[in-house]
């Protein structure tokens, strides 16, 4: 009992880093450390972008430093610094402002904060800015004045290799996360390094990106404010589908993958006049699916399972369409408009 001790937030995600970024790695994976803590910097400006607040986001890596720029509204002077450290702190507590934010408790900044040797976060309002720097989450320099910059949010950080490892971003991964967060926000102009990517075409994009065989038919594209679904068929037996919810990449499946299986043979039997099975209408198929859902539920702790019925799970919808329901209805009307 006695060896029993309280450690602060910063202090926690130091000691166990795998348990908020995962695996280490060197930058040899898309999945190590370092490019999920640059991710969960850029999804901060994402959720500006999506809450209607910016429309580009400036990003630059030299040398291991990493520099974002957003052109959204900022974070409030009072809260810079519980935003970049305590982890009760964050707008995505506020349902209004991200209802469809995968990073349901904004620890984002904390993390990368914890485990940079290096962060500095500046906020930009209305002709003034806040600006702090930490070296390993601990508050080295505040500064604050007035500025002609444009509001938004300037991140920089250098993660501390003392927990990352000896890493170094890869130029391929940076551009395959870039170009893959354009695709799920059509219109989001992202400049990496002096090179803008922006998709016009959403998921269909990515899918042409994705798909190197020949499509058995135009690809179906389907859009709505809560969902994008793209797909079609290949002369290969196996099947490739892809999905997100609320960007963040659900690899494992779950509960939308079952969904849009059974939505698909029951539209292509309702169309066909035959019955359908979904062995059947998974030969061959390639689809690519995006999620917007409201407070989702995941099966695991990496997040990489959907295991949401129904799109929304807010106080006055907690009984909404479950997701089959909406897959299905959407479904139905594509293909019928599309054989007409």
């Amino acid at each position: 009992m006695e060896n029993i001790r309280t450690v602060e937030c910063l202090e926690h995600i130091r000691l166990r880093s795998s348990m908020y970024i995962g695996q280490i790695g060197n930058g040899d994976s898309p999945c190590d450390g370092i490019y999920t803590i640059l991710k969960e910097i850029i999804m901060n400006s994402i959720d500006e972008h999506q809450a209607g607040f910016g429309k580009s986001i400036v990003l630059d890596i030299q040398d291991n430093r990493v520099k974002v720029r957003d052109f959204g509204r900022g974070i409030p002077f009072d809260k810079v610094f519980r935003a970049s450290t305590d982890p009760m702190m964050g707008g995505r507590y506020d349902s209004v402002e991200y209802k469809k934010t995968v990073g349901l408790n904004g620890l984002g900044l904390k993390v990368t904060n914890a485990l940079s040797k290096h962060f500095m976060i500046t906020s930009y309002r209305s002709g003034e800015y806040m600006s702090l720097t930490f070296s390993k989450g601990d508050l080295i320099r505040s500064d604050k004045g007035q500025t002609s910059e444009r509001d938004g949010l300037y991140v920089e950080f250098v993660p501390d290799s003392e927990i990352l490892n000896e890493y170094a971003f890869r130029m391929d991964i940076l551009k395959d996360i870039v170009n893959e967060y354009c695709c799920l926000h059509k219109g989001l102009a992202i400049t990496l390094n002096g090179v803008e990517f922006i998709s016009k075409n959403g998921l269909l994009d990515m899918l042409d990106n994705t798909c190197n065989s020949a499509y058995r038919y135009p690809p179906i594209h389907i859009c709505d404010e809560r969902f994008e679904i793209v797909f079609t068929h290949i002369s290969d037996s196996e099947e490739f589908i892809r999905s997100y919810v609320n960007d963040h990449h659900t690899k494992n499946g779950g509960t939308h993958h079952d969904a849009f299986y059974q939505a698909l043979a029951f539209a292509l039997s309702k169309c066909l006049n035959k019955k359908i099975t979904t062995k059947q209408c998974r030969k061959g198929l390639v689809a690519l699916i995006k999620l917007n859902i409201q407070w989702p539920i995941f099966a695991n702790a990496g997040k990489t399972i959907l295991a949401s019925r129904c799109m929304w799970y807010d106080a006055d919808e907690n009984n909404g369409p479950t997701i089959y329901e909406t897959f299905k209805k959407a479904l139905l009307k594509a293909l019928s408009d599309d054989d007409e």
